[in-house]
């Protein structure tokens, strides 16, 4: 049985409900590449903004998956100015099981991510990206137009 999140959140995460594992696909499309000068400031340079937020899109007994909003670490930095991330507010909203996540997304790029609520899933999602049988797409929006149709951006985004 496969279900797609797409409604949810704008995006595409195929799971398989009977085993709970990603299948192939992980698709973070809600990253941004502008720069939005009103944007809150973080109290130390690097930690979770106050206002970032997450959601949960799929709950089961086996996985989580969340959209993470842009500011927020996923797992926590070095040092308490850094402690508040993903993990850590999942904790606080009634989920202490997910301890760990097979993968992150940076603090500034927003999107999906997969997290197992048991040990047994969080190995099946770790194997699966250390295999590369997950795959990420990142979409982008861009202020103005690319000079060329087609191209390779070799810069942090």
């Amino acid at each position: 049985v496969t279900r797609s999140l797409r409604e949810l959140s704008g995006c595409s995460l195929p799971l398989c409900a009977r085993s709970s594992s990603l299948l192939c696909s992980l698709y973070p499309v809600h990253m941004l590449a502008v720069l939005v000068p009103h944007l809150a400031v973080a109290p130390v340079a690097g930690a979770s903004l106050p206002t970032a937020t997450w959601r949960a899109l799929h709950v089961d007994g086996a996985l989580l998956v969340v959209d993470k909003g842009a500011g927020l670490l996923t797992v926590p930095g070095i040092g308490e100015a850094k402690a508040d991330c993903l993990l850590s507010r999942l904790a606080d909203a009634g989920h202490p099981e997910v301890g760990h996540a097979a993968h992150r997304l940076d603090r500034d790029t927003s999107g999906v991510l997969a997290l197992g609520r048991t040990p047994a899933a969080h190995r099946s999602l770790c194997v699966q990206f250390q295999e590369r049988r997950a795959s990420k797409r990142y979409e982008a929006l861009v202020l103005g137009w690319p000079a060329e149709d087609v191209g390779e951006v070799d810069l942090p985004i």
